[in-house]
């Protein structure tokens, strides 16, 4: 019985899941950008326990053909991993050296001050000299999120509209998008990353790379509340294309609050 619960204990972990990973999409790097580890140790009369740790990752991995396969790598990750979460970016080489010519830093971040988890087998990147912030460079940053907050401001105030009309379905489509622009350009902003992620979960945790706030403000830890999130997320698509899809009016005015106190804070750095 020891043995089996020890080997319960030590599955899935990072090294688990980094081994999954290689065997099925055989990537030519894997980066962690952003960690967060949590420890509790638990104690009692009747025997101690193993360290109950939760650490959350965030990776990159490095492909080598041009194909985006994020959302089934993330659900992938999702069912991999046992001690928190971990979201993943996969972006191919060539998709990559395009974003650095283009003048976006988060890759030459990564590749610089990152930590290499995984690199194929005689695998070779070439590491580009990371370059100071100049001036121009935090105008664009702040150009391009000033961009995306005026349309996070535009769907919140035709969510509003829909709200007053009682067009719930619509209204909570708006809101997904409010969320989902306001989280693009504070990713932009912040990690200089070309987002065009439309889950916002995954939205959310990126923030968290610099951030907790606006991932705290969806993520409560109450049920209700989470019942309610994942009404907003589903929206995106059940919302327009599902005839069995709801949302009431509770629901939707609670959203419409969380939404709102969102592109607020991010429209105070404009």
């Amino acid at each position: 019985m020891e043995q089996t619960l020890e080997k319960q204990i030590h599955v899935r972990d990072i090294n688990y899941l980094l081994q999954k990973v290689v065997d099925k999409y055989d990537p030519l790097q894997i980066y962690c950008f952003h960690k967060d580890e949590q420890s509790r140790k638990v104690a009692g009369c009747f025997g101690d326990f193993p360290d109950a740790g939760h650490c959350d990752y965030w990776l990159l991995m490095v492909t080598e053909g041009p194909s985006r396969i994020e959302n089934a790598i993330q659900d992938f990750v999702n069912a991999h991993y046992e001690f928190g979460k971990v979201t993943i970016l996969a972006h191919g080489k060539e998709g990559i050296d395009k974003s650095i010519n283009d003048g976006y830093k988060f890759f030459t971040n990564v590749f610089n001050t990152g930590k290499l988890l995984y690199n194929r087998q005689f695998f070779i990147y070439t590491l580009v000299p990371y370059p100071s912030v100049s001036l121009s460079d935090q105008e664009r940053l702040k150009q391009r999120f000033n961009n995306g907050i005026s349309r996070a401001e535009g769907f919140l105030h035709g969510a509003i509209e829909c709200l007053n009309s009682k067009k719930y379905n619509v209204c909570a489509f708006m809101l997904h998008q409010a969320v989902e622009q306001s989280c693009i350009a504070l990713i932009g902003l912040h990690m200089d990353y070309r987002c065009d992620i439309h889950n916002l979960h995954r939205l959310l945790m990126l923030c968290r790379c610099f951030s907790d706030v606006p991932y705290m403000l969806f993520i409560t830890g109450s049920e209700a509340d989470e019942i309610v999130f994942e009404k907003l997320v589903k929206s995106y698509s059940n919302a327009r294309y599902r005839m069995d899809f709801e949302i009431e009016k509770g629901e939707i005015g609670l959203l419409v609050l969380k939404v709102s106190e969102l592109v607020k804070n991010c429209s105070r750095t404009k």
